[in-house]
C-alpha cells in the first residue's frame, strides 16, 4: 500500500485512506496545498507527503518541506529550489525505503542522493551552502510486528503523538530556531523603522545577508545534527 498523487499537478492534494496493518485498522488523512504570493494565484507546491507500506507489518509516513537556496540556481530555470528538493525527495523516498535500514541510514541515503543530483547543477557550489536547495523532513516508521516506532526529523517539520489518555506530545528538532528568531526580530525592526509591512521588510537587503549567514553557519552534517 502507498499513497500516490500526481506531483506535477499537486496544487491541492487531499487523501483519506483506510488500511489494515497487522489486524489494526488505520485511518490515514493527508493533504498538501500550494501557497500563494498574492493571496489569489497559487504558486507551484513546494511541499510533499508520502505514505508507504513496505510489507504487511511496516508503514512509513513523512512530510517534506522544501527550502530554496539563498542564491538562484540557473539550472532549475523557473522551478524553485524548494519545489525541486521536496519533489525529488518524494520520488527518491519510494526507491530508497528499506525495512533493513534505520531511519538515520535512510536520511543519509536521501542526503547523498540529493548531493549527487545538485552537485552537477550550474550555479551550485558544494562549498557554499547558500547555493544549495534543501528540505526539512519528518519521517516516521511504524513496525507493527515488533510493536515499535521510530522517528527522525530535520529542520522545522514536526510530529505530534496523541495518546489514549488524551494527552499529546510534540516532537521537533528545530536547530534553526535561533536564526529564525533573529531574522524575525530584524524584519520587525525594519518594518517599524521604515513604517512598512513585514512582507515588505522581508525584501530588505540586510535580511538576505542574515539568511546567507544562516546557511554558512548551519551546514548539514553526517551526524544528522545539521540542517
Amino acid at each position: 500500500f502507498s499513497i500516490h498523487y500526481d506531483i506535477e499537478n499537486d496544487e491541492a492534494v487531499y487523501k483519506n485512506e483506510t488500511i489494515e496493518v497487522k489486524n489494526t485498522t488505520l485511518h490515514i488523512k493527508a493533504c498538501t496545498v500550494a501557497g500563494s504570493k498574492d493571496g489569489t494565484t497559487s504558486k507551484a507546491n513546494e511541499d510533499a507527503f508520502s505514505v508507504v507500506q513496505t510489507d504487511n507489518d511496516i508503514l512509513y509516513m513523512c512530510v517534506i518541506d522544501g527550502d530554496s537556496s539563498v542564491r538562484p540556481i540557473p539550472f532549475l530555470k523557473n522551478v524553485s529550489g524548494a519545489r525541486f528538493s521536496s519533489h525529488t525527495i518524494y520520488t527518491l523516498l519510494q526507491k530508497i525505503i528499506c525495512p533493513k535500514h534505520s531511519l538515520e541510514q535512510t536520511l543519509l541515503l536521501l542526503n547523498d542522493s540529493m548531493r549527487l543530483k545538485v552537485s552537477a547543477f550550474s550555479g551550485v557550489d558544494m562549498n557554499d551552502p547558500s547555493t544549495l536547495p534543501g528540505s526539512s523532513i519528518t519521517l516516521v516508521k511504524l513496525d507493527f510486528k515488533k510493536g515499535q516506532g521510530e522517528l527522525v526529523s530535520v529542520g522545522d517539520t514536526f510530529a505530534i503523538f496523541y495518546y489514549k489518555n488524551k494527552t499529546s506530545k510534540l516532537i521537533i528538532f528545530d536547530l534553526l530556531k535561533k536564526y529564525d528568531d533573529e531574522t524575525l526580530a530584524m524584519v520587525k525592526k525594519i518594518a517599524k523603522k521604515k513604517n512598512i509591512s513585514h512582507s515588505e521588510a522581508r525584501k530588505d537587503k540586510s535580511i538576505n545577508t542574515q539568511l546567507v549567514k544562516r546557511y554558512e553557519e548551519v551546514i548539514n552534517s553526517t551526524d544528522m545534527k545539521g540542517y
